[in-house]
């Protein structure tokens, strides 16, 4: 904006009239790209405006005279800054011109006179959509005050003209005040209306020399009385002078002094004739003029300054931020850099100015940047473009850009980071996590184990029981076989104990798959409920619970089914339970529960093992963080369990002490199916 400020002034320097205004309009429509900008006077009774000078498409036409009514003009007459970046027939349709001009948005501001009254407006208008309705209006606001005294101005002179035509005509009924200097006699003439100009009556002040003389302001009598010398003298050919006299009143009346002389044939004068004419308006005008030529000038140079100063902070901005800024061509050759990009790279500006951001570019990533560079051109913007970047001695970094088309549509902006570090920050904790991840899965595969154990334990020793029973009844000859009724009922005992071994067997099988379904690889989401994760961890833990006499209580409110990762919710469920039972063997809690409670989008599950103090709350969801002893316990559990929830779920996993226990509880923040 501040170079097209500048270009703008540059434009109108030592222009004035007409060609101030042609000028202006045609720089105004090029700077804001608009097809159409006019500055028009408007009538006494704003009824009408005529254009002054109009440009259209780049040119100058002919000047019009329009009628305002039903036009956005009239409300920019009634001293109103009226913007429509976009469907102004729609909003004035009765404005027959601007549809025949197929005009889309209109942008007018009205020019004020020196006492505040409205004499003109300037229109800018566009066949398309307005896209930077305030660069205008700010622009239009920054000039509207110049066009206004150069407006004035024009109009106080078209003012002036007339009043000097009128003034001839008045001449010609001896209107102006006359005068008669016989210089051989010294006798004055000086008419009535010479006298009524100064506010006396004929018979108020004596027609002689000294009337005169005693009238002149003192810092005129000098130089008149010079001129008038000259004249006489024949140094000068023409006599016409400015002047000031006294009025009765007291006031100083502006005059416009002509006169002639009559020559006998030595070249003596013996005649000097002329009129006065009173130009007291148009003198306060000019002065008025002048003082508002000097305000102008004053304000112009005040608005340079502070474009200049502006100019300074921002180049000061630009080279001390510590992002790398960057300005391209079309073509990514460097236009300029600020100190960071040279830091950044290690190119100095020189070095830089003679190559591009593609030849900076490793060449297996040229093609992509140059897809990039294409969209930018077309899209206006991309954000977070990622690229290895080639650094002076053939150094590589890593950056991140972001690259915008600027204003004009002829160069780019690129702000770009150095994300090395950050990468390889990255790749570290990938790293570590996986690391994480893995001794996870070990230490759960261990309690799982256990919990297999614990569940085997049951049917195996159902199965030995009953493999011993019929062991001593075969030993001991307990079976009738020598009837049909007793082989049947040795049959039906036989058979009988075989189903018992089967489903005892189908228990184990069923364990088996479970621990094997749980760790199994799976990243589909699939429709659940939270009762059915509860439910599956349940049947793999609720044995080694009972078995700890911890009492369960199962609480299911809802039936709501969530898109989730069903094996990592159990591991989540299974490893908030599997602390309980840790925790009531550690403390040695008497009669340990658990309480699991589910909720539309909730899980809680609350325990009674005496809490979690408030110094550690904190920590324990850090990895390698752990309550238990080493032997029992890596730290990772809950490390994991919140990255599952809160990164892979987009849910939240807190914990708070209640009632003498903990709470842990899993949210998901995603609506129910």
């Amino acid at each position: 904006m501040e170079l097209k400020l500048k270009n703008i002034i540059e434009a109108l320097k030592n222009s004035s009239g007409q060609q101030f205004f042609e000028k202006i309009v045609l720089s105004l429509a090029s700077t804001i790209d608009v097809e159409y900008v006019f500055i028009a006077r408007l009538d006494d009774k704003h009824n009408n405006s005529s254009t002054i000078a109009l440009a259209a498409k780049g040119k100058i036409v002919d000047n019009f005279v329009y009628d305002l009514k039903n036009t956005p003009c009239a409300d920019v007459s009634d001293n109103t800054v009226c913007c429509f970046t976009q469907g102004i027939t729609k909003l004035y349709p009765k404005d027959q011109l601007l549809i025949d001009m197929n005009i889309e948005s209109y942008i007018g501001t009205p020019l004020q006179d020196s006492k505040g009254n409205v004499m003109g407006i300037i229109v800018a208008l566009s066949e398309k959509k307005i896209e930077n309705e305030d660069f205008i209006k700010t622009l239009f606001e920054v000039f509207s005050g110049r066009i206004a005294v150069e407006l004035e101005r024009e109009i106080l002179e078209a003012s002036n003209r007339e009043y000097k035509e009128r003034l001839e005509l008045a001449l010609e009924g001896s209107s102006d005040g006359l005068w008669d200097w016989g210089l051989t006699t010294n006798e004055l003439y000086l008419s009535p209306r010479w006298k009524d100009m100064l506010g006396y009556k004929d018979d108020e002040l004596s027609s002689e020399f000294l009337t005169w003389k005693d009238n002149v302001h003192p810092e005129d009598i000098e130089e008149i009385l010079h001129k008038v010398d000259s004249y006489l003298g024949h140094k000068t050919t023409v006599f016409e002078h400015t002047f000031r006299m006294k009025h009765k009143d007291g006031s100083w009346v502006w005059i416009l002094g002509r006169g002639k002389a009559q020559f006998d044939k030595d070249g003596n004068p013996f005649r000097f004739s002329g009129t006065h004419s009173d130009i007291t308006k148009e003198k306060n005008l000019e002065i008025k003029l002048n003082e508002a030529n000097n305000s102008l000038a004053s304000k112009v140079q005040e608005q340079t300054k502070e474009l200049q100063e502006s100019k300074n902070f921002l180049e000061t901005i630009f080279n001390t931020t510590k992002e790398s800024i960057a300005i391209l061509d079309l073509n990514s050759n460097f236009l300029f850099v600020n100190d960071a990009y040279e830091i950044m790279t290690g190119f100095t500006k020189a070095e830089l100015y003679t190559t591009s951001c593609i030849e900076l570019t490793v060449a297996e990533m040229i093609e992509e940047s140059k897809k990039v560079l294409a969209k930018v051109i077309k899209d206006g913007y991309y954000e977070g473009y990622e690229k290895a970047c080639i650094t002076k001695n053939n150094g590589l970094i890593d950056v991140k850009m972001n690259i915008s088309l600027m204003p004009g549509g002829d160069k780019l902006l690129s702000v770009v980071r150095d994300v090395t570090i950050e990468n390889i920050l990255k790749v570290e904790r990938l790293v570590q996590e996986n690391r994480f991840i893995e001794q996870s899965r070990l230490a759960q595969m261990g309690e799982m184990l256990s919990m297999i154990a614990h569940q085997w334990r049951q049917p195996l020793g159902a199965i030995s029981s009953t493999v011993v029973n019929l062991q001593m009844k075969i030993e001991l000859e307990t079976f009738d076989l020598e009837t049909q009724e007793g082989r049947d009922a040795s049959s039906k005992y036989f058979y009988d104990r075989l189903v018992k071994i089967e489903g005892f067997v189908k228990t184990l099988t069923e364990t088996v798959d479970d621990f094997r379904n749980f760790y199994k690889p799976n990243r589909e989401s699939v429709e659940a409920t939270l009762q059915e994760v509860a439910i599956k961890a349940l049947s793999i833990i609720k044995d080694s619970l009972k078995s700890d006499n911890v009492e369960l209580i199962c609480v299911y409110n809802s039936s709501a089914k969530h898109k989730i990762h069903v094996n990592e919710m159990m591991q989540v469920v299974l490893n908030i339970l599997k602390n309980a039972q840790d925790n009531f063997k550690e403390k040695h809690i008497k009669n340990p529960q658990i309480i699991i409670i589910t909720e539309k989008e909730s899980i809680s599950i609350c325990d009674n093992g005496g809490g979690i103090s408030p110094e550690i709350m904190d920590k324990i969801f850090d990895p390698y963080f752990s309550t238990k002893s080493a032997k029992n316990g890596t730290g990772l559990g809950l490390y994991m369990s919140k990255r599952i929830i809160e990164e892979h779920h987009k849910g939240s996993l807190n914990v708070y002490n209640k009632g003498g226990g903990v709470c842990f509880n899993i949210r998901l923040h995603a609506p129910s199916i």
